[in-house]
């Protein structure tokens, strides 16, 4: 195979902070290769956080002030269209936790497009007037269409997961005009038939929406990516929207080398460690990465030394990514180092 490249996105490859902070987490793991890797390499700075890595790995940032612009690229790989300004808007389940609301993954509500079409009507039916349509063309992304960009800055879904809403709500000179949004929309919510028969069923209600990434889309550079291969959305959007070919993520890297046919710039994104994170499930981040190494860190190295790869990228949310080489890899005489101590 000639001139091929793989640039591994990993986010939460360093854990949440209760995995930091957990005596023995790293116990029993075989890290070796993988703290090789980090040790032989160059370190070198890179924008942190999942969101601003991601987008940047397609060489988009955000506007000053803005959030990044995730209603944008969604919106085209989810079908909706037309003018105006776009807000995500999931609907998502708050979940009362002594003198707090806690976000509840939304992925848990299974909701059925008869609900959701009846959640749109019933919201569109008092919001319309003040120039607001909502869409629902997937059960777990949702839409808002406004005629002006709002004032607010916001948190991704993704960041407020398993946290307290409150310090998380929208920020900035609307933000108290959002907050009552939000707070007609639980109301709107609890009245619906829609959420009466959940109650009865036993599931939990759909009660509130999130607002969130709708920055302004500005052109983006050009995209460096012969292939992506990813199972998470944004990730597959964005790769759709540089019209680069994208399909899904191999379970190891034995099967991407054998699919992989093409030379160039290959960018897989490993995103499984990210919902450990929002819930502090030390286990969960225990069992991707001892899969991480033995399925695609103990493979690719092999594949590097026998030259069917000739360099891996390996980039993090923490702030930090490694280009790996077969040369920087006899460096024999750098002593790795704890996973963790990267980032303590």
């Amino acid at each position: 195979m000639q001139d091929r490249h793989i640039t591994l996105f990993v986010p939460g490859l360093f854990g949440a902070e209760a995995v930091r902070c957990t005596s023995g987490a790293l116990d029993g793991l075989a890290l070796a290769h993988l703290e090789r890797w980090l040790a032989r390499s160059e370190q070198h700075s890179c924008v942190p956080g999942f969101m601003e890595a991601l987008f940047l790995l397609f060489g988009i940032s955000a506007v000053a002030d803005q959030d990044l612009p995730v209603a944008e690229i969604t919106r085209i790989t989810d079908g909706v269209r037309g003018d105006g300004v776009w807000l995500r808007a999931d609907p998502v389940h708050l979940k009362p936790d002594r003198d707090r609301l806690v976000m509840f993954d939304n992925c848990e509500l299974l909701i059925q497009p008869q609900e959701a079409q009846q959640l749109v009507r019933e919201f569109n039916a008092v919001f319309r007037d003040d120039g607001m349509e909502l869409f629902a063309p997937h059960p777990l992304r949702w839409y808002l269409r406004l005629s002006q960009r709002p004032q607010v800055r916001t948190r991704p879904l993704n960041a407020v997961i398993g946290q307290d809403v409150d310090p998380n709500l929208p920020q900035g000179s609307q933000a108290m005009a959002w907050h009552r949004v939000m707070n007609e929309v639980q109301m709107i919510f609890h009245s619906s038939e829609v959420n009466r028969r959940r109650q009865l069923g036993g599931k939990p209600e759909i009660n509130s929406l999130w607002f969130w990434g709708g920055g302004e889309l500005v052109s983006c550079q050009s995209v460096p990516w012969t292939h992506v291969w990813s199972n998470e959305p944004l990730t597959q959007a964005l790769a759709s929207y540089s019209d680069v070919k994208v399909d899904g993520l191999p379970p190891t890297a034995a099967e991407w080398l054998a699919l992989s046919t093409e030379g160039g710039q290959h960018l897989v994104v490993l995103d499984g460690a990210v919902k450990t994170g929002q819930f502090g499930d030390i286990e969960g981040w225990r069992n991707f990465i001892d899969a991480f190494v033995s399925e695609w860190v103990s493979e690719l190295s092999s594949a590097l030394g026998e030259q069917k790869i000739m360099s891996i990228r390996l980039v993090t949310d923490a702030g930090f990514e490694w280009r790996i080489t077969a040369r920087n890899q006899r460096r024999w005489w750098r002593r790795r180092r704890s996973l963790l101590s990267y980032v303590q």
